[in-house]
């Protein structure tokens, strides 16, 4: 590449990247002072101490970028809190993962276009392909963490859901069998560690919630919001149900496990029938073209060879003359 091309893409890079730099440092010495008042105020208000060395979630974990870019990112309460939401579904209660999260994202998005510009000064693209490559690069960036975060929150719900009709199978039979509530929790949530574990750690839980005081209603119902299932809500508001009603909660939960096998069923029938609408598209761009030069490349060389020998006697006859 000529010193003369380079320059001016030196130039453009250095000049993108300070201005960057600067618009960051600028946005994160306006949000310290309005997100430290916030956060002391959320404290007071919740009436809490925090140790020097613990941090709420959602909560920097050190200085840096982590905590410039959740400033810039997430300055809408009701944001930060779908978002933690979304975490707790995706079973994840790491106090920093909310700052990693949004930092992999800041830093993908400048990370993806710097490399555009990379590849531009190595001479390995070129530079209208770089100016095009970029916005669509920062885009992606942006993406990545938030398609990752949905697939594990989307893989863990068809775990849970999974392990549901065996526990209240398990629950039924405990219950049958003359054990209270929380006993029969207790030894469903250590008979699923092995064939279900992501559903026991969640009724270990509720078990300590439980012990703690609080009541089996409010302990499903936080199960409810931390897992994000309905199947879950139907049962807090079964049991819900009962204990307005003084019925016994084995009947609830034996029409709650009938529906389910129902729900089951139907979502079975259903996958079912998208599978036949799904498989068409690949069968049409890989299996027919291939089963057409099955089927039709013999046919087609014989009919141009027979072309061919029609043609030959048609030129001697041309040179004979």
């Amino acid at each position: 590449m000529d010193m003369s091309m380079s320059n001016p893409i030196l130039i453009q890079s250095v000049v993108f990247l300070v201005v960057t730099g600067a618009l960051i440092a600028l946005a994160a010495w306006i949000t310290r002072r309005e997100r430290t008042v916030a956060d002391r105020i959320s404290a007071l208000s919740r009436q809490t101490v925090l140790p020097n060395n613990r941090r709420p979630l959602g909560s920097p974990v050190g200085k840096g970028l982590p905590q410039a870019a959740e400033g810039l990112l997430l300055r809408n309460g009701k944001q930060r809190a779908r978002l933690q939401a979304r975490f707790l579904e995706a079973g994840i209660h790491k106090p920093y993962a909310l700052s990693l999260y949004v930092a992999a994202r800041f830093g993908l998005t400048l990370v993806l276009p710097a490399v555009c510009l990379v590849g531009v000064l190595l001479g390995r693209l070129p530079l209208a392909y770089a100016w095009m490559a970029i916005g669509p690069a920062a885009v992606l960036g942006i993406c990545l963490p938030y398609m990752w975060l949905e697939r594990r929150r989307a893989r863990r719900h068809l775990v849970l859901r999974r392990a549901i009709p065996d526990f209240l199978d398990l629950v039924i039979a405990c219950l049958g069998g003359g054990m209270s509530v929380q006993a029969a929790l207790k030894q469903v949530a250590d008979e699923l560690k092995l064939a279900h574990a992501e559903l026991s750690g969640e009724l270990g839980i509720v078990l300590r919630e439980i012990e703690l005081g609080g009541t089996l209603d409010h302990a499903l119902q936080q199960l409810a919001i931390r897992t994000g299932l309905e199947e879950l809500r139907t049962l807090r508001s079964f049991v819900q149900q009962t204990t307005r009603f003084g019925t016994t909660i084995t009947d609830a939960l034996s029409q709650l496990a009938e529906m389910l096998r129902i729900q089951r069923e139907q979502r079975a029938e259903e996958l079912a029938q998208k599978a036949a609408v799904k498989i068409l598209f690949p069968t049409m761009l890989f299996i027919f073209p291939t089963v057409f030069v099955v089927l039709a490349g013999p046919a087609a060389v014989q009919i141009q060879e027979g072309f061919r020998a029609s043609q030959q006697p048609e030129s001697e006859s041309k040179q004979d003359k």
